[in-house]
């Protein structure tokens, strides 16, 4: 079978020669070894889909609007954030709903369809490996909010002003509805697109139930509605044991997850036989340090 007749058979639960295999080939070894030092041939000798195609990057700190980001080889982080206070944070953040609010569509569009050429030129330089739709951080902006001014922050203001945290990602669902509306018969890119929002970590989710179910998965099920309007299949991606809060997740509408982490493979399937899983192999122990048995 060829890759994307793999992935599709897959996606509809009917009989493959194999599974494929997905991954983000974020590794030195493994471009050496199956492309030589070519991102493109590792990727495509070795995968049958794939998400974000990433070169490494140089060691350095990054200065942009008053955030510092070190980038180091496959990854980056933000290392110092311009807020002494959370008086700052709180000013930031209202700058933020402010943009957000006043975005361009012409703007937003161009943006949109410069993510989509990028994608298609990428796409092109592989003959086997299908790449599924990005369109960056795309979902409720839960994990983007945290993440950009600390998660710490984060929990002090929803505490502090949970009224400003709900405006926040209201509006950074609406900016993800608005880019979901640019989209142009995308199912005929992909038939899937990623949804990243990492809410859980090994133990479980990061956030309470009371606090997803008024401020995440109601947003998140708008996001899919919007994404299945377009004929597409969501593959839903948070890090984290997610048991606690799947039957969320699955009536929100995920049609797959990944990566499936500290969950039984085993129960996940027959609790929940309709949605595709991508993921599930240790690839921190497991992997790199098991015997090949």
């Amino acid at each position: 079978m060829k890759s994307i007749e793999r992935i599709l058979k897959t996606l509809n639960f009917e009989e493959v020669d194999r599974p494929p295999i997905y991954d983000l080939p974020h590794n030195d070894a493994m471009i050496d070894y199956y492309g030589h030092g070519d991102v493109y041939k590792a990727i495509d000798n070795s995968l049958d889909m794939t998400r974000n195609i990433r070169f490494p990057q140089e060691e350095k700190l990054v200065k942009e609007n008053g955030f510092v980001i070190e980038q180091k080889r496959w990854t980056e982080w933000i290392k110092d954030r311009p807020f002494k206070t959370q008086q700052d944070i709180k000013t930031w953040v209202k700058k933020r709903i402010e943009k957000i609010e006043n975005y361009d569509k012409k703007e937003l569009r161009k943006d949109i369809r410069e993510t989509i050429e990028l994608h298609i030129s990428q796409q092109r330089r592989l003959e086997h490996t299908h790449k599924i739709l990005t369109l960056g951080w795309i979902s409720v902006g839960l994990a983007y909010s945290y993440e950009i001014i600390g998660l710490e922050s984060f929990i002090f203001l929803y505490h502090d002003d949970p009224v400003l945290i709900s405006e926040w990602l209201k509006a950074e669902k609406e900016l993800n509805l608005k880019k979901i509306e640019c989209l142009e018969a995308p199912d005929k890119i992909s038939p899937i697109i990623f949804v990243g929002e990492d809410i859980a970590y090994k133990g479980g989710p990061i956030f309470s139930p009371k606090f997803l179910e008024k401020e995440f998965l109601p947003r998140l099920k708008k996001i899919i509605d919007a994404l299945h309007k377009k004929r597409l299949k969501v593959m839903f991606h948070s890090d984290g044991n997610l048991f606690p809060i799947l039957d969320d997740l699955v009536s929100c509408g995920i049609d797959g997850l990944n990566p499936l982490e500290n969950m039984d493979l085993g129960k996940l399937r027959s609790k929940y036989p309709k949605l595709f899983l991508a993921g599930g192999i240790d690839c921190s122990t497991l992997l790199p340090f098991a015997t090949p048995k």
